[in-house]
């Protein structure tokens, strides 16, 4: 899906501000054309942080801290164990600590007692001599468990940023953009802004110097990177470069970063995960201590411990998706409007990670469900077409608990109930979207020229930086093009192709992850290639230059036949049907009813010259049909 280009509008922004055409468009796909709109998104400013006292309840629940503090109670932060929960209780603790508050933090374990507030959390810390609960990330949806506390004698103050239900826990304070009386300009701060913006009134101070574990907690989460969130991450991420957080020094060693080099994707795919992997193998408290530590030993061994429960995790998310799959091959995907699968024994920290690959491989929204006894947990993951929040709501009336946004939720379940459950969450599925809703799509920003990737005009797109949820990294569409030379595969096991492009004018070097299948296609020397990419600056011996990441690739012939289509993730059929027709006396009406049935096939003939035979009788049955042809030389 290529956006259609405003080039007046683009032009006039480009003017207005002084920027080059190509970042105005790249704007104006983004909903930004108003000169100062684009000011601000271009270059952030901490004076546009909205003041915490937005906030409705935000004054009451500092006044009651600093009561707790005067009168030496005992506070207890209660958080979740995924980032934006562990940065959240790390933050607040640092906060009151340093407010000289006689403090503690209590974070449930994963497999033990799952997500939240719970009953037998706040049990025990009432048995700890516990007078107020700070919940971090969590507690919006505890109406029984806050009941339970209050009639404790405990008071509970909530900060969360997840949806509310219809009816709200009876909190002394609740803090959570989400709802309605909240009144907070930004209502998609993640859990560890909305501490933040407690702990800036606390502290009375703008905080700038914890603004690393806010960016941390922030794109972990995977909220939108715009309007607050983007500041946050953009002046968090140059604290994190300086490294100057102990925890945060020890981690990129035990994980190899190099100082200075942390961006969006190294949160979510380098420091998130190993963050991540303490709540899921084990216990969070480990994460928190690392990121409050003052000790470097002690920081550097904490490290190299989440490092090892990481690759544990990559261990047991691989049986999983094991298991997963051969569950999917007594299905059709294709014909599936969601997948809810269920297995014993699948760790419930871990089957997240799993749902949200299958969802990316599959295009469905996606349940992974942890079966022990009778009861199961499990963990959902969604298209951008489906808020999964809300279509778990409409089926609340089979599970025991749910909670979550609208592309990820966590819910647990009767064992008795899950077949249920299945139908009527797909029927909900298929009453909210179309068949067309369930294609993968990529949205291209623009189709350029290559002479365009000049290396000034790629290092210019880094304006446009931090990368995420709303401000996706750009993507181009180039057309026509040629190979100069041949292509050859590199990587450990030669998975990804590697090649030069050329458009006739231009020329850059492409890289192909994944995709090393389509190397014997391209040896052909009058094949053409149309690609979507993004481009990046490479670094090799000190020289730099333009470099193509290839996301989505379609190869042709001269003539225009198209060949072969290539994706970044390899689809994975998990059954065939083999029918052998070779004795069908009228194989052009047999044909004609197979299209008619609109199934994904593959017809095997004879040699090259029937292929042939065969397209042309396909595109005159069905013109509009998508048809790759695979000749001899085809691997």
């Amino acid at each position: 899906k290529i956006h259609e280009p405003d080039v007046a509008l683009s032009q006039q922004l480009a003017s207005e501000i002084g920027i080059p055409p190509l970042i105005a468009q790249l704007l104006v796909n983004r909903g930004i054309s108003g000169g100062k709109a684009a000011r601000e998104f271009l270059y952030p400013s901490l004076s546009n942080l909205h003041p915490p006292s937005k906030m409705n309840g935000i004054s009451d629940a500092v006044d009651r801290i600093r009561q707790a503090i005067s009168k030496g109670e005992k506070i207890w932060i209660y958080g979740d164990y995924d980032v934006d929960g562990i940065t959240s209780v790390s933050l607040l603790l640092t906060c009151l600590r340093h407010l000289g508050a006689d403090v503690d933090y209590y974070i449930p374990h994963r497999v033990e007692e799952g997500y939240g507030l719970s009953m037998e959390g706040v049990a025990e810390l009432k048995s700890r001599g516990c007078n107020l609960i700070i919940t971090a990330d969590c507690g919006i949806g505890a109406v029984e468990e806050v009941r339970m506390a209050n009639d404790a004698g405990m008071e509970v103050i909530i900060t969360d940023h997840h949806e509310p239900r219809d009816e709200l826990p009876p909190a002394l304070v609740m803090l959570d953009p989400e709802l309605e009386d909240c009144g907070y300009p930004f209502d998609d701060l993640a859990g560890v802004g909305v501490a933040f913006k407690l702990a800036q009134v606390l502290s009375d101070d703008e905080l700038r110097d914890q603004l690393d574990l806010v960016a941390l907690g922030t794109i972990a989460d995977v909220v939108s990177l715009v309007g607050e969130n983007r500041i946050i991450a953009r002046f968090g991420l140059e604290i994190l470069n300086k490294t100057e957080r102990i925890g945060v020094h020890a981690l990129c060693e035990a994980s190899g970063i190099e100082k200075g080099s942390i961006s969006s994707w190294t949160v979510a795919y380098r420091l998130g995960p190993r963050i991540n992997a303490a709540g899921r193998i084990d216990t969070a408290h480990s994460a928190v201590h690392l990121l409050t530590t003052d000790s470097y030993e002690e920081a550097l061994r904490i490290a190299q411990k989440l490092d090892e429960n990481n690759r544990e995790r990559q261990s047991i998310e691989r049986l999983i998706m094991e298991k997963a799959r051969k569950q999917l091959q007594h299905l059709d995907p294709a014909r599936e409007n969601c997948l809810i699968l269920a297995e014993e024994g699948w760790h419930p920290g871990v089957i997240g990670i799993v749902a949200s690959k299958l969802q990316e491989q599959f295009y469905r929204p996606t349940i992974l469900i942890s079966l022990e006894g009778e009861m199961g947990r499990g963990s959902a993951r969604s298209i951008p077409e489906i808020d999964i929040f809300k279509a778990l709501t409409r089926c609340s009336h089979l599970l025991e608990e749910f909670g979550g946004h609208s592309q990820a939720a966590g819910l647990s379940i009767k064992r008795e109930n899950i077949e249920r459950f299945r139908r009527e969450f797909s029927q909900i599925v298929a009453d909210t979207i179309s068949p067309d809703d369930l294609q993968p799509k990529i949205t291209v920003d623009v189709k350029i020229p290559m002479s365009y990737l000049s290396e000034e005009a790629v290092e210019k797109l880094s304006l446009l930086e931090p990368y995420g949820v709303g401000n996706p990294q750009p993507l181009f569409a180039l057309t026509n093009l040629s190979l100069k030379g041949l292509p050859r595969t590199v990587g450990k096991s030669n998975e990804h192709l590697q090649m030069t492009l050329s458009d006739g004018q231009s020329s850059l070097r492409a890289i192909a992850f994944n995709m090393a299948s389509l190397e014997r296609e391209l040896y052909d020397r009058e094949v053409k290639l149309d690609l979507v990419c993004r481009p990046g600056i490479d670094v090799w011996n000190d020289k730099r230059s333009v470099q193509l990441k290839v996301e989505d690739i379609v190869i042709y012939r001269a003539g225009g036949q198209e060949v072969m289509a290539g994706f970044a993730e390899a689809l994975e059929l998990p059954q065939f049907k083999i029918v052998d027709c070779r004795n069908i006396p009228d194989k052009k009406r047999y044909i004609q009813k197979l299209l008619f049935r609109g199934e994904k096939m593959l017809m095997y003939v004879r040699d090259d010259s029937a292929v042939d035979q065969l397209r042309k009788i396909v595109s005159s049955y069905a013109p509009k049909v998508k048809l790759g042809s695979y000749y001899r030389t085809t691997p």
